[in-house]
């Protein structure tokens, strides 16, 4: 379904203006409508990271149908004012890991964890009887890792086919009791299905995802398959996790805007760690680094994983496409001021 412009009609858009805030105010707008296929077409503002935003809806469930189950739901904009304090704190520095960790995400995550004194077998409070949970979303093959390391695991597929692939990879190692695999997809909106572009490994919500590079290559091979899923939010399924691998190909913004009781910068018990993608080509990146960004403003300083490289700021990396390893724990002491940095 498309959304008709304001801008057609002659409508004032709040974002004509130069200021941070009012780039701030579209994107929040555009973004907690729960717009998932964002593509380039209509934002202006000056030193603006994109100058065009277009948006089409995911599939809603019947208007006429007023059940409480099948009423779409929103999350609010929780997350606007987190963002705004990061950007105004100025460039956002993203720093080079402090000390060498395994390259692969689920090995790293552990490590990390373990320097910060959380293990698997105990929780924050130090009772020993209930093992910490850690979530996997996105091919989430690093739950069997994360298990096999004694940790409680909710993980999430959205795909029918990988997630069959992970529910019996699950069974043949009998880890049933410490993953739960969930098929479905998440966003900052429940009560809704959308659909997938499957790209194989590269597989995302956003078509902006699967038409460039790599991912265009696996999505014409693949003969272009969609699959219709449905959309949640994460704080539906779980609120307490140590740490947290996300993997979505561009809709890592959204899972964390539905997440304000899991992120909550109050939260005692985590999430310490967090792994998440920041590719380029993935969607504009006015759009991209508010994932970023709100982290950053919820007290999480993040590093560039697994390739080392220098300290640079956020929005000098035009061409970046790996993963960031976030952390947020008072022994987590690597950060720097981000005051002037230019990178």
């Amino acid at each position: 379904m498309g959304v008709t412009s304001k801008a057609d009609t002659g409508t004032t858009w709040p974002w004509r203006g130069n200021s941070t805030k009012s780039i701030l105010m579209a994107i929040a707008l555009l973004v907690t409508l729960c717009q998932i296929k964002i593509e380039p077409s209509m934002l202006q503002a000056s030193n603006a990271v994109a100058s065009r935003i277009a948006t089409s809806t995911p599939e809603k469930t019947d208007p006429d149908d007023a059940s409480p189950s099948k009423q779409v739901k929103h999350e609010s904009t929780w997350w606007v004012p987190y963002v705004e304090k990061s950007v105004q704190s100025g460039p956002l520095l993203i720093h080079p890991m402090p000390f060498q960790v395994p390259r692969h995400n689920a090995k790293a995550i552990v490590h990390v964890l373990q320097y910060l004194g959380v293990t698997s077998g105990s929780n924050v409070d130090g009772d020993a009887t209930s093992p910490n949970t850690i979530i996997d979303i996105g091919l989430p093959q690093e739950s069997l890792s994360f298990a096999q390391s004694g940790y409680r695991v909710h993980a999430f597929e959205a795909r029918q086919r990988a997630y069959n692939q992970v529910k019996q990879a699950i069974e043949k190692r009998n880890l049933q009791h410490l993953i739960t695999l969930h098929h479905t997809a998440l966003s900052n909106c429940s009560n809704q299905t959308t659909e997938i572009f499957d790209a194989s490994d590269s597989s995302s919500l956003l078509e902006s995802a699967v038409i460039h590079g790599p991912e265009l290559t696996k999505f014409n091979r693949g003969g272009q398959k969609k699959e219709v899923v449905p959309l949640e939010v994460l704080d539906s399924f779980v609120t307490d996790a140590v740490a947290m691998k996300i993997d979505t190909q561009g809709v890592e913004p959204e899972i964390f805007m539905g997440a304000p009781k899991l992120l909550s910068e109050n939260h005692e018990k985590g999430p310490f760690v967090i792994i998440t993608e920041y590719c380029y080509r993935m969607r504009p990146l006015s759009e991209l680094l508010l994932g970023p960004r709100l982290l950053h403003g919820l007290g999480y300083t993040c590093h560039f994983f697994p390739n080392e490289q220098p300290a640079a700021t956020l929005e000098n990396l035009k061409n970046y496409c790996h993963d960031f390893l976030c952390v947020r724990s008072p022994a987590w002491n690597f950060t720097q001021t981000t005051t002037g940095a230019t990178g």
